[in-house]
């Protein structure tokens, strides 16, 4: 049995300048096996590194976690499963800069020479947080690989899950920057009538956060993990990429989000087996300020490319996307801009005797833009404002207020 590496770093100093700190913590690699035995599980990587100064300077808390690699199996027992990876960074300094980082990586599932592979590792609860007059947190996390199989009936490992990381940013005043990326970890290959390992999974629902009187900026990125190929069986099952963002703040003077979904490729297969569909995106960004300078949403959604066929299968079918960006400033005079684009995956190719994969759909994508203007009517809007143009415009409780649906930029009247 392997290992687990662990390293925690806890500091609180009101007298330095400023403080920079790194820990890692990462597991050790599970042995391998032979004859019907197998090969042990790779050892946890958990670090944490908690920073609090008070000086002028600036404090930076980095903290990386990675998964040791599961044994593999020489003989008919399975791969060892890759180890999980935990880690947290917080950094801060009332009267400077703040800048936390992590970094956590899943281990890689053993391998089989006879059997099935084994499942990547896990990353869960990633997180970095920042506080300061300035803040950024930054939190990227990459679950392990599947491990390869072997024979009829066995598998290639399923790519890890990478779940529930996240990134918070809080600023006296200053530019507040939360973002976060999470991807699935890929299928393990499946050779000698092994299919192939489905990928994992990856879903981020409100991660990048903050708080700020400043700028405000918050990006989030979920990419599901590839499917494996297969040499003569199925190929993998591609993973999902969701991200959702939602974010209603007053305090901010401006807010940009950008939430991205692109979900990973399907499994290659030969033989007469069918390649993998890719997997579906899915990505929402609806954003709500009342600061005076505006919101900007964007949305971006892929679906993943079907898996290639390289005997007489089929290709797999592309992902499908969906995207959907809304913005809106409910002060006058602030700029409200939205943009969504949804972009299906491609078929797999087959460039043998069988036939191309169906490309995937791209639903839904929408993008809506409101901002808040004071005018009397339509018609005084119009002669002061031509080419606000507005395509929707309703009375707000017959207060004289009114909603203007455009994507230009909006004048107070």
């Amino acid at each position: 049995m392997a290992g687990a590496g662990t390293s925690r770093l806890t500091l609180n100093d009101t007298s330095a300048f400023g403080i920079v700190g790194y820990a890692t913590g990462d597991g050790g690699a599970g042995g391998g096996a032979a004859g019907s035995a197998n090969g042990a599980a790779g050892g946890a990587g958990v670090a944490s590194d908690l920073l609090t100064g008070d000086g002028p300077g600036a404090v930076g808390a980095t903290s990386s976690a990675r998964g040791g690699a599961g044994g593999s199996a020489s003989g008919t027992g399975s791969g060892g499963a890759g180890g999980s990876a935990t880690t947290t960074a917080l950094a801060s300094d009332l009267a400077g800069m703040a800048a936390a980082t992590v970094s956590a990586t899943g281990g890689k599932g053993g391998g089989s020479l006879g059997g099935a592979g084994a499942k990547g590792g896990a990353v869960s609860g990633a997180s970095a947080t920042a506080t300061g007059m300035t803040a950024t947190a930054l939190t990227n996390a990459t679950a392990g690989a599947g491990g390869g199989g072997y024979g009829v009936g066995s598998f290639g490992g399923a790519g890890g899950v990478a779940s529930g990381a996240s990134a918070t940013a809080t600023a006296n005043g200053g530019r507040a920057n939360a973002a976060v990326y999470q991807t699935g970890g890929a299928g393990g290959a499946g050779l000698g009538g092994a299919g192939g390992g489905g990928g994992g999974g990856s879903n981020l629902t409100n991660a990048a956060g903050g708080t700020t009187t400043g700028y405000l900026t918050l990006i989030q990125t979920a990419v599901g993990g590839a499917g494996g190929y297969s040499s003569s069986g199925p190929g993998g099952a591609a993973g999902g990429g969701t991200s959702r963002l939602t974010v209603n703040d007053a305090s901010a003077v401006g807010i940009t989000g950008t939430s991205t979904g692109d979900g990973g490729a399907g499994g290659g297969a030969a033989g007469s087996a069918n390649g993998a569909a890719g997997g579906a995106g899915l990505a929402t960004d609806l954003l709500t300020g009342a600061g005076p300078v505006g919101v900007s949403a964007t949305s971006s959604a892929g679906g993943g490319a079907g898996g290639r066929a390289f005997g007489t299968g089929t290709g797999g079918a592309g992902g499908s996307a969906s995207a959907t960006a809304s913005s809106m400033a409910t002060v006058s005079s602030a700029t409200s801009a939205a943009h969504a684009t949804d972009t299906g995956g491609a078929g797999g190719s087959n460039f043998n005797n069988g036939s191309g994969g169906r490309g995937g759909s791209a639903t839904n994508a929408s993008a809506s833009a409101r901002a808040h203007l004071k005018v009397c009517s339509l018609e005084h809007a119009l002669r002061h404002e031509p080419r606000t143009s507005p395509t929707a415009i309703w009375d707000d409780d017959q207060r004289r207020s009114t909603w203007v649906e455009t994507g230009l930029k909006l004048v107070s009247l």
